[in-house]
């Protein structure tokens, strides 16, 4: 697990994106870490039985790639984007905030303060990063007047 805890924070930090393709991010893993060639097939044959119908298995394979994410978030508390990005889904869906840190005490998603910090950093950003549009706009047309 802590190869690819590794992988998977050093991932998060150089992309905004998950990757949920199952092949993707099979092959995003091994290409970082090559002692980790058998491990998403090894969680594929531990979690989806073999007489699973083939389309089922590839839906299945699509939960095995977030039950990794969920697992290296266990092991480190750093690595909770996906969590984050899950409880701020589920609040867009109406879920209410005792469901969501029920489902945080669990594990498996960001509690709702920690959602809430996040949507005011995004409104504060937000603001700063308008303020500087305008005054480059400013700036642009003072040049171009001159």
């Amino acid at each position: 697990m802590e190869l690819i805890t590794t992988v998977l924070l050093k991932y998060q930090k150089d992309n905004t994106k998950y990757i949920l393709d199952p092949e993707q991010f099979q092959q995003m893993i091994e290409s970082n870490e090559p002692k980790l060639e058998r491990f998403f097939n090894e969680m594929i044959n531990a979690l989806i039985p073999k007489k699973r119908l083939e389309k089922n298995k590839e839906k299945a394979k699509k939960q095995v790639v977030g039950y990794c994410y969920l697992l290296v978030g266990i092991r480190n508390k750093f690595a909770n984007n996906f969590k984050l990005n899950l409880g701020l889904y589920l609040q867009s869906l109406g879920m209410t905030n005792s469901g969501i840190n029920i489902l945080s005490n669990a594990g498996l998603s960001v509690h709702t303060k920690t959602i809430q910090r996040y949507k005011k950093d995004i409104a504060k950003a937000h603001s700063i990063k308008l303020n500087e549009y305008f005054n480059l706009i400013d700036d642009l047309r003072v040049t171009w007047i001159k």
